[in-house]
């Protein structure tokens, strides 16, 4: 690991950021766009103060990536909810199996880490927000790493 900022006797201040390989120092502008993964209303409510939070802040360009039963009239079609939300851009990402069972489960997160690998190829962004511990967010994960787009894990 190197330092970023050094003194003139070559020893890096004790607020310098480090700079790793590859991964831009902490007081460069590479943060700019965020996304978060929903794949339904448990996580979603769990995210409505983080992203109510960013959305306000001008410096950030907010989006969700919903998939999961968001877009299901049988589960409520709870992607209806994210008009609470003035300014947070919703995409959808269509994954969503019928079934419960392991072979649906399987196929829905197979499915999963395809489509928001398409959908993080169409909508770039510098850091991804997932939460839980549910098959499909770890699709999401998943795809998100293929991409090479850092983490943050919550709850």
């Amino acid at each position: 690991m190197k330092h970023t900022h050094r003194t003139t006797d070559g020893i890096a201040p004790a607020d310098a950021a480090p700079d790793v390989e590859g991964v831009p120092a902490a007081d460069s502008a590479w943060l700019r766009r965020i996304g978060s993964v929903s794949t339904g209303r448990a996580d979603f409510g769990i995210y409505r103060p983080l992203l109510r939070a960013l959305i306000a802040d001008p410096t950030w360009e907010v989006c969700c990536f919903a998939g999961g039963t968001h877009w299901s009239a049988s589960f409520g079609r709870t992607a209806d909810e994210f008009a609470d939300l003035a300014g947070l851009r919703v995409l959808r990402v269509d994954h969503l199996v019928a079934g419960d069972g392991p072979a649906e489960v399987a196929e829905t997160a197979g499915r999963a880490v395809a489509e928001f690998g398409r959908a993080f190829a169409e909508h770039p962004i510098d850091l991804l927000f997932v939460l839980g511990d549910r098959p499909e967010m770890l699709a999401a994960a998943l795809a998100a790493t293929i991409h090479a787009i850092p983490l943050a894990h919550l709850h």
